[in-house]
């Protein structure tokens, strides 16, 4: 017998919300992809040697040359070139795309402590209230 899963209702749910075709995104990818760069103080050059320091493989300038080409539709960018760009570039405009997409929101910097907080007082409560029912057991 299988047990059915809890389902977290503050997880993402992409797999009921999806319409076919909702996720062809690349060609933003790319855009944002391309903006990132160009907003960037590195070179395409130096862009290209971190990024590749970051996904253990080489990634020239002229492959993100062509990641943000629109002419180059068959060429898509993995997703480790996405977030290590991100970080490179120190801009998580590809980040938020990507968790929008999927029905969420891109968290970072002070607002994850917030995150954190409200997940610590949803602990507290539901420990609060697991406490309410043990005393009452044991106290009758």
């Amino acid at each position: 017998m299988t047990r059915k899963k809890d389902v977290n209702p503050n997880q993402l749910s992409i797999v009921s919300e999806t319409v076919p075709g909702s996720l062809a995104i690349q060609g933003e990818i790319k855009g944002t992809l391309s903006r990132m760069l160009r907003k960037s103080d590195l070179s395409r050059y130096q862009v290209a040697a971190q990024v590749s320091e970051l996904v253990g493989y080489e990634v020239s300038k002229s492959m993100l040359d062509n990641y943000t080409a629109e002419s180059h539709d068959d060429v898509r960018v993995p997703a480790d070139v996405i977030v290590a760009a991100g970080i490179v570039c120190r801009d998580s405009s590809a980040m938020v795309l990507l968790c929008g997409a999927a029905g969420g929101e891109f968290v970072s910097g002070d607002e994850l402590e917030y995150v954190a907080l409200a997940k610590i007082q949803k602990d507290i409560l539901k420990l609060q209230t697991k406490e309410r029912e043990l005393k009452a057991r044991l106290i009758g």
